[in-house]
């Protein structure tokens, strides 16, 4: 669309970017590429995708243009035909409406990251053989690697002026590098060192966090923790790299990268609750309910779930490979502990609550997760409560008795379970439900 090329046009020419062409249909893409002076193209999803993959086949399978990259831009395309294109040989893709630091992100990962392993295809789409090409090395263009050359010419400048303690001079040979070469972090670290030697640690903290950053957009998962650790050290408030990466993709990139950048931003700082939350509506967006309720587990109860997000942690998906007719398990709890009262109760609800979320169940509406002498925890029809709400329902163990309308008040609730205090209760009622508490054997 004319309005979408002048607004990427615009983007590019604001970073430097002066030979931009636009092409309007199949022929007019292959018209430009076969003059063989672009670096990168652009492609939208759908004149990628319609007549099977043609346009694709005519880049890909051209000797000349095998290597050429390809950035899809989407709008919340089919992810089965993302996979596709990615693996015909398209080299990224990105949902629209996207950020300018999004794309020229994404674009300069593509011109100046470490070169890929591509497929040089033989056989075009939709054919058995279509994947099954040599693997060659996607090597840049020659004036690309003469960028990435000067880029590095002038951090090299700069770091021996600031060995020499011209941290001026160095300061301007090191932002120059910058610019050449945005996604190149070792210059960020020593803009970071000539702050430092000028006694501006903020502006230190904010170039590592900014080399941290770099990493993580380039997948150097160890590098990117260190700079971290070192940005620490100056401002132990500077943001995780990964959540940052990751913040920017959602919405745009595919789901499972997004997941998979939150994943690096837990294992890097595992007591941040917005960490959680956010890899929580990842792994909700992609339809995994578990991992959802799961990853919000150790905050439960803290006060720090969102309201939106308060109906995950009551969220819990059955095993589908349960059938009502299978025979139920023996369970045997080891490694109790030497607790006594209270504890020794909770020792022994913790190991039950998990095993019997695994079992078959003779009600499809009802699962019990977790049984002590005072209480029942359930989760029921994904209802959501809170502490201190009455509740009327049927008691149900795991081998089968029933005491009809019990009823209970809320007491505790973590991610997986609901407890409750029974009220109530007969002998008759009791008795059926005591007898199945777990003994310290069996």
């Amino acid at each position: 669309m004319p309005q979408v090329q002048q607004i990427i046009g615009k983007i590019l020419a604001d970073n430097g970017y002066e030979k931009v062409r636009f092409a309007e249909d199949h022929s007019g893409v292959i018209d430009i590429l076969r003059q063989r002076e672009t670096d990168v193209t652009m492609l939208d999803f759908k004149m990628a995708t319609e007549n099977t993959f043609a346009l694709l086949d005519d880049i890909l399978l051209d000797r000349h243009l095998y290597r050429h990259p390809i950035l899809l831009l989407g709008n919340k395309a089919p992810i089965g035909l993302i996979d596709d294109a990615m693996r015909l040989g398209a080299r990224d893709y990105l949902n629209k409406p996207f950020t300018p630091y999004l794309l020229m992100v994404r674009l300069e990962k593509i011109l100046f990251g470490a070169p890929p392993k591509v497929i040089k295809r033989t056989a075009k789409a939709g054919t058995e053989s279509a994947h099954l090409g040599e693997e060659v090395e996607a090597l840049p263009a020659p004036h690309i690697a003469s960028q990435q050359a000067l880029a590095k010419k002038l951090f090299l400048d700069g770091h021996k002026l600031l060995k020499q303690n011209y941290p001026e001079k160095a300061l301007k040979k090191l932002a120059a590098a910058a610019r050449v070469n945005t996604l190149f972090p070792e210059a960020y670290k020593a803009l970071a060192e000539v702050f430092r030697s000028q006694g501006d640690l903020a502006r230190s903290a904010q170039f590592l966090s900014k080399a941290a950053e770099t990493h993580a957009w380039l997948g150097q998962n160890d590098k990117a923790k260190e700079a971290f650790t070192l940005s620490c050290k100056v401002d132990p408030a500077c943001p995780n790299p990964f959540k940052t990466v990751a913040d920017h993709m959602t919405g745009h990139m595919i789901q499972r990268e997004v997941a998979r950048a939150y994943e690096q931003a837990l294992k890097l700082t595992p007591k941040d609750p917005s960490v959680r939350v956010a890899l929580s509506r990842s792994y909700m967006e992609s339809g995994d309910k578990d991992k959802a309720a799961e990853t919000l587990a150790p905050i439960a109860g803290k006060g720090e779930i969102p309201e939106d997000m308060q109906h995950v942690i009551m969220q819990v998906r059955r095993n589908d490979t349960n059938g009502a007719g299978r025979r139920r398990q023996r369970f045997s709890m080891d490694g109790i502990g030497p607790y006594s009262g209270e504890e020794r109760r909770r020792a022994k609800r913790i190991p039950l609550a998990e095993y019997s979320a695994r079992l078959p169940h003779r009600d499809d509406s009802f699962q019990v997760f977790d049984v002590c002498a005072l209480g029942i925890s359930f989760k029921h029809g994904g209802e959501s409560f809170e502490i201190g709400q009455k509740l009327s329902f049927d008691l149900l163990t795991l081998d089968g008795p029933r005491a009809k309308k019990v009823k209970a008040v809320v007491r505790r609730l973590t991610p997986l379970v609901v407890g409750c205090e029974l009220v109530g209760l007969n002998n008759k009622q009791r008795d059926a439900f005591t007898k199945f508490l777990p003994k310290q054997e069996d």
